[in-house]
């Protein structure tokens, strides 16, 4: 076979006959190929700048938080209205929580066996029925005396007002006054025994319908925001669980895990850094408020590292003002920056 390299006419005219090509598209193919070239790279070149920037720069994760309280229910009982919702602002002592407590099928019988004696009483003339042992009155005794101690428990955290405290304790002391009328009345003259069993009757069956009938209302010790609500009306409590959980977001703090190979004096009482919130996009002020006293496991929502789990220094930093709405996030993820890793 010949093979010859030399032109041979022009390849637009044959035999006198204009041939029209299709314009040449180097240019789109070369675009098309360097727009694949970029897609394919540009993870790599970001892994080698962001690895670099980490390099370069010193930074730890964080995160918001603010002081909270969870209310508590220390006895049984149903639920019966959440005057709050998520999300709500709510004022010192603003009732939250309205409870019916789980009183005892005995309690009601006791008040039945109550009303009958006392309906026996006024038609017996003068004449007593045979007294009931005293047992049942000692049991009521120490029911109220512990009922005195939540009351007491309640209204220190707050979740219970000073006058229901005062309305148990003065259930307690009526009914050791009236234990004691009852045992003086043992050794008393029997044309006044019928009066003073009526009086101790008519407080007691009082005392009983209150215990059955009266609700129990759980109030904010301090202002604050409503986190969420574990309950709905209807909930039957066993027993002591929380019902729910108030923040507040008036005076917040940054809890920042520092890696220890970039714990140095950088990281020191009053030094002010840099903290990105992802909420609003913002950039604030904040300083490291305490010496740091305790290492933790950095939680694996907040580590950006391929070895998550790590232990960081604990560093709390205090903001320089306040945050905005969307920022006062409890447990916002943020970024803390310390400054340049060479110059400190």
């Amino acid at each position: 076979m010949k093979i010859s390299f030399t032109k041979r006419g022009n390849p637009e005219n044959k035999e006198g006959m204009k041939i029209n090509y299709a314009p040449a598209k180097r240019k789109v193919s070369k675009a098309a190929w360097w727009l694949i070239l970029i897609i394919v790279f540009a993870p790599f070149l970001w892994l080698l700048v962001s690895l670099g920037a980490k390099w370069f720069f010193v930074s730890s994760s964080g995160a918001v938080a603010m002081d909270s309280y969870p209310v508590m229910a220390v006895e049984g009982g149903i639920v019966t209205k959440i005057y709050v919702k998520q999300g709500e602002f709510v004022d010192a002592g603003s009732p939250l929580v309205e409870m019916r407590r789980n009183v005892s099928v005995s309690y009601g019988t006791e008040l039945k066996r109550v009303k009958a004696e006392l309906e026996a009483l006024s038609k017996t003339g003068g004449v007593v029925p045979p007294r009931r042992s005293l047992s049942h009155l000692d049991g009521m005794v120490v029911h109220l005396a512990n009922e005195e101690r939540v009351m007491r428990d309640l209204m220190e955290k707050g979740a219970a007002t000073r006058a229901e405290y005062n309305q148990a304790k003065e259930r307690l002391l009526a009914a050791r006054n009236d234990r004691d009328a009852l045992l003086n009345t043992l050794t008393a003259p029997r044309d006044n025994s019928v009066e003073t069993r009526k009086a101790y009757l008519q407080r007691y069956a009082d005392m009983l319908a209150e215990n059955i009938s009266t609700p129990l209302t759980l109030y904010a010790p301090r202002a604050g925001r409503v986190e969420y609500i574990s309950v709905t009306p209807g909930y039957e409590i066993a027993g002591e669980q929380e019902l729910m959980r108030i923040t507040d977001p008036k005076d917040p703090y940054v809890i920042a895990y520092v890696f220890p190979e970039n714990y140095d004096e950088r990281v020191r009482t009053g030094k002010v850094v840099k903290v990105h919130l992802p909420g609003s996009g913002r950039t604030i002020d904040a300083a490291v408020v305490d010496t740091p006293l305790n290492a933790n496991s950095v939680p694996g929502g907040l580590s950006d590292t391929i070895l998550s789990g790590r232990r960081g220094i604990v560093v709390f930093l205090k903001p320089d003002g306040p945050l905005l709405p969307e920022e006062s996030v409890n447990g916002m993820p943020v970024r803390v920056d310390w400054g340049i890793r060479f110059f400190r």
